[in-house]
């Protein structure tokens, strides 16, 4: 409807009435859609709109004629139109699915790289922690695709994307100097025992 009026309803009523000011009653109607389309400061503008309107029409009489009422009437039918779309359309499932068929997958591609970020973490985590329970890199990975329910492949390739390779030689660097060190003390200690037997 709010495509429709500017384009047909509006110059229809420009030729009915033979006043072509009238014609920007078309860009109210997209101010109104406009100003209906922002959540935070809609009823800012829609509001002053609304009563300055009524009390003009209060105290000059209500006459489509006038230009300042036909501008009042479209940019109120532009606001509520938008209003009535996004109460009745977004809410029902054909219209979204109307709305992705028309080239709207931006919010489905968006969903997609949250999901595969999202399972990228969980396997990074579930990964680290594989790490530093075992000494093997196959072991860690074989544990976690058992934990995880996927398959080795999937896990590697998860972890060596772009980020990964790095960060997993590092982890893989960390857990072994840390095992290193806890062999060493251990070697450390049984000498100092042997010694002092």
């Amino acid at each position: 409807m709010n495509i429709l009026a500017p384009i047909v309803v509006v110059p229809f009523i420009c030729y009915y009435f033979d006043n072509w000011l009238l014609l920007f009653g078309s860009v109210f109607i997209w101010l109104g859609k406009a100003v209906s389309s922002h959540k935070k400061t809609k009823y800012v503008f829609f509001l002053p709109v609304a009563i300055g309107g009524g009390i003009f029409w209060v105290s000059h009489g209500f006459d489509i004629h006038t230009e300042l009422t036909f501008y009042i009437i479209c940019f109120l039918f532009g606001f509520l139109c938008y209003q009535l779309y996004r109460t009745i359309g977004f809410g029902d499932r054909l219209s979204r699915g109307i709305i992705v068929a028309q080239g709207n997958r931006d919010a489905g591609e968006e969903i997609s790289e949250e999901v595969e970020k999202d399972t990228d973490k969980m396997v990074w985590d579930v990964v680290k922690e594989k790490i530093h329970q075992h000494n093997d890199f196959n072991e860690s990975i074989k544990s976690a695709s058992s934990e995880l329910g996927i398959s080795e492949i999937e896990i590697v390739t998860r972890i060596s994307r772009p980020k990964g390779a790095p960060e997993l030689i590092k982890q893989l660097k960390q857990t072994m100097e840390e095992k290193r060190q806890t062999v060493q003390a251990a070697k450390d200690w049984v000498k100092s025992t042997k010694s002092d037997s």
